[in-house]
């Protein structure tokens, strides 16, 4: 069955005229009550059927052509056959936004590439899974440890020698089998390590690797800024970690980027300054939150707590630090280990 959906909320201004939360918002100069039904039903999925009786109404009509020139409108078909697994998922999305079908496919026809399966890239993955990303490609060059077992919890001692890329590959998949996951045991060392071997239809780039420091989020960035994906970053020391900004636009990926590069010279290609120290806890919470705003983000919903920001959450007294895009350029020294 085929159906429509507002891609955006709409609210009521103090006049009553409909207000479309597009860029720039869509001003509606109607009060017609049948509009603003039409627009809340936009919101819930229309039928085709139930679509083109709504738009015998000629005020209606020009409403929904409006609304289609400024592609605000979206159709999908929408099957019962979902699986059980994620049920829950999709009833959380229904009870949290009306567009809640063209979220779940948002979700689903993502593809996105975890740059480092240690400590938060694992758990970033496997919450991503869970909650119904069904593409993921991921990319490391390390292999299991001892060490690494009390903090990178799918990992087993069986798995210990093993590269962790597949091995994560390979329990997520446990997990949901019908999942595309694809694994790359590789260093990134350059920016064209990752260029060259990043897949073509990569639509989000989340990094969770720490070596070398700040090139391995100037390299990053250079991709996301080529291939015009979204970025997200997450770091983590002993008292507080940090997840952001999740960059979109291109202007603010290139000015973060710049900013970057007048970092450089100040760190060397070694791990002197990589903290070691690291427990299981703190690396969940910072997953979960930094999974939770790439969720939020797919779904477009306006809850994206990093976006052009980077949130600082100290764990001694569990307080967040909101860092606009123009401040978070002083947070960025002294960066953490992120496994």
């Amino acid at each position: 069955m085929q159906q429509w959906f507002l891609k955006v909320p709409f609210t009521l201004d103090k006049k009553g005229f409909c207000i479309v939360f597009a860029k720039p918002p869509l001003k509606i100069k109607s009060k017609n009550s049948e509009i603003r039904k039409f627009l809340s039903s936009l919101q819930i999925g229309l039928s085709d059927q139930e679509l083109q009786e709504a738009i015998c109404n000629k005020q209606i009509s020009i409403c929904f052509q409006h609304l289609q020139s400024r592609h605000l409108i979206v159709s999908q078909k929408v099957t019962d056959n979902l699986n059980p697994v994620y049920s829950r998922t999709l009833s959380y999305l229904q009870a949290k936004m009306p567009n809640s079908h063209w979220a779940w496919q948002q979700i689903q026809s993502a593809k996105i590439a975890i740059l480092g399966c240690g400590g938060i890239g694992s758990l970033v993955a496997e919450h991503l899974v869970a909650m119904g990303v069904q593409n993921l490609s991921l990319i490391d060059g390390d292999v299991v440890e001892q060490s690494n077992l009390n903090r990178q919890l799918l990992f087993t001692q069986n798995d210990c020698g093993k590269p962790k890329v597949d091995c994560l590959r390979h329990h997520l998949l446990e997990r949901i089998p019908h999942a595309s996951i694809s694994s790359h045991k590789l260093w990134i060392k350059k920016g064209e390590d990752l260029e060259d071997r990043l897949e073509k239809d990569i639509t989000f780039l989340v990094v969770c690797y720490d070596h070398p420091p700040i090139f391995c989020q100037i390299w990053s960035l250079e991709t996301a800024i080529n291939r015009e994906i979204p970025y997200i970053c997450g770091s983590l020391g002993i008292n507080w970690g940090s997840w952001g900004p999740l960059l979109a636009r291109r202007n603010k990926k290139v000015q973060y980027y710049q900013y970057l590069k007048t970092l450089k010279d100040e760190y060397k290609s070694d791990s002197s300054n990589i903290i070691r120290g690291s427990i299981c806890a703190t690396n969940h919470m910072i997953a979960a939150w930094m999974s939770m705003d790439i969720f939020n983000f797919l779904c477009n919903d306006s809850s994206v707590h990093s976006f052009e920001k980077k949130v600082c959450l100290n764990f001694n007294t569990l307080e967040f630090k909101f860092m606009d895009f123009c401040n978070v350029q002083k947070t960025v020294n002294n960066l953490p280990a992120t496994s």
